[in-house]
């Protein structure tokens, strides 16, 4: 099955078995939240260093703003941007990518250059992450993990009042709006790219969570566990489904109780050590020619954090295939063993995801099928018997 957009209030489901098209009104009426929710938001900061997850933990009014960015940016200001690196713009795309708050413009220099623009939009706050990945980039080439390369990034706000990065454009195809392969290059790639989360290993850290350079341009993470940095924003999105009655009260209250219980805190107790991970392990940000993954990009979101969280998260996103399997068989044959717990880690860290992913799409007002078929899915994982209220 695939959704495909409507107006407000209510979603297609196409059958492909039958062809038929079936439009079904949802449960949710979005707006009769919007006072209990602005309500809700202001209890929260939403500073970038302090979320779980950056991209999706925002105002309901930045994110919905958010979805109409190209409308927002001034054009105008591309021949500045790009005499910073002394080129002049021939021609240029807007890529309309769904899975990213920036806005992404293909440009060709007239000196023959196929370049990348990242714009930040939209936000107050500064995202000094951009100027951070060629940091990240580099550390993750150290251990053969390809990415594009950042030529310029600036988020002074001096020049223009946003955020931007300009990148070589990378080599190949987008896994996700870009494939072409069978299933077998899938699962090649999906292998490959479980060894590159077994690799994060060569990347230790210091603290847990979204990143800071201190003074002397060292990067740590906010938090002080891999628990305290997991559970952080947990209450927030447990409080904006169950506003949404999305599921009921006492079963948000049962999966708090779960990620704050014993068995949560015995199973990554022994977690002491953090690591460089992207973070953001969905196929839309991953390139590949054939069957080989050639590059990951989009590092808004990477944090000193667990590589079987790569694994476990990637699901979460629309992919090809099924492929937990072959991701599992990379990461384990890179390793060379396989760590305690893995599955369950992967089951935790799965639910993890789609928590603040389904808060997401509820204060994005774009809940889709998808959504509630892998938080179902989250919670059956981790063995809770929780019952999701909205139906399509």
């Amino acid at each position: 099955m695939q959704t495909s957009a409507l107006p407000l209030g209510y979603i297609t489901i196409i059958d492909y078995t039958t062809g038929i098209n079936v439009t079904h009104t949802l449960v949710i009426d979005y707006k009769s939240f919007d006072e209990d929710l602005l309500k809700l938001e202001a209890n929260y900061s939403y500073k970038s260093d302090e979320v779980y997850y950056y991209n999706v933990h925002r105002q309901k009014a930045l994110i919905l703003k958010l979805q109409q960015r190209f409308d927002f940016f001034d054009y105008s200001t591309l021949p500045l941007i790009f005499s910073n690196i002394h080129e002049e713009i021939e021609s240029y795309e807007v890529l309309k990518k769904k899975g990213t708050g920036h806005v992404i413009i293909l440009v060709r220099t007239t000196s023959g250059r196929d370049l990348v623009l990242r714009v930040n939009l939209l936000i107050d706050e500064p995202e000094h992450y951009m100027n951070l990945e060629k940091i990240f980039i580099q550390k993750f080439a150290s251990i053969g993990i390809g990415s594009s390369e950042v030529l310029f990034s600036d988020t002074s706000r001096k020049q223009v009042p946003f955020d931007y990065q300009i990148m070589e454009r990378l080599i190949g195809k987008g896994l996700g709006e870009e494939w072409e392969g069978t299933q077998s290059d899938y699962d090649a790639i999906s292998t490959q790219f479980g060894a590159n989360a077994a690799k994060m290993y060569k990347l230790p850290g210091k603290g847990w969570g979204r990143l800071r350079q201190n003074a002397t341009g060292e990067l740590y993470g906010t938090k002080n566990s891999l628990v305290e940095y997991l559970t952080t924003y947990l209450e927030h999105d447990l409080e904006m489904i169950q506003l949404f009655k999305f599921i009921s009260v006492q079963d948000a209250e049962k999966i708090h109780n779960y990620f704050y219980s014993p068995a949560i805190s015995d199973l990554f107790g022994s977690s002491t050590q953090s690591y460089f991970i992207h973070n953001d392990p969905s196929d839309l940000n991953m390139r590949y020619e054939g069957n080989k993954l050639v590059a990951v990009f989009d590092w808004e979101n990477a944090a000193m954090y667990d590589p079987i969280c790569e694994l476990g998260s990637a699901s979460t996103w629309t992919v090809q295939y099924p492929k937990d399997e072959q991701m599992i068989a990379g990461f384990v044959q890179e390793l060379g063993y396989t760590p305690d717990n893995l599955q369950e880690k992967m089951s935790v860290y799965f639910l993890r995801k789609m928590l603040d992913k389904v808060q997401f799409a509820l204060r994005g007002e774009r809940l889709a099928e998808k959504h509630i078929r892998l938080f179902a899915e989250g919670c059956k994982r981790n063995g809770l018997d929780v019952k999701v209220l909205v139906t399509l």
